[in-house]
């Protein structure tokens, strides 16, 4: 997947916890409405997916972010 093909719904703030948990500041309208479980975070220029288990949205436009762990 190529950075051209994705649409931009935030920035990364902050991480939690020690089980890969993020904080994250919204900019995209009603992100509530859409249903997802993993999003690509922008590193060095790369893309590296994000599984996510649940998200916690808090107000002003931020939420939590739970990553989902894989078990191989």
């Amino acid at each position: 997947m190529k950075i051209e093909d994705c649409f931009r719904i935030g920035s990364v703030l902050k991480t939690k916890g020690l089980k890969g948990e993020m904080q994250m500041y919204v900019d995209f309208d009603n992100l509530a409405d859409i249903e997802f479980n993993a999003l690509f975070i922008q590193i060095g220029g790369k893309l590296a997916p994000f599984f996510v288990e649940s998200i916690k949205y808090l107000h002003n436009g931020q939420a939590y972010l739970y990553r989902r762990m894989l078990i191989r």
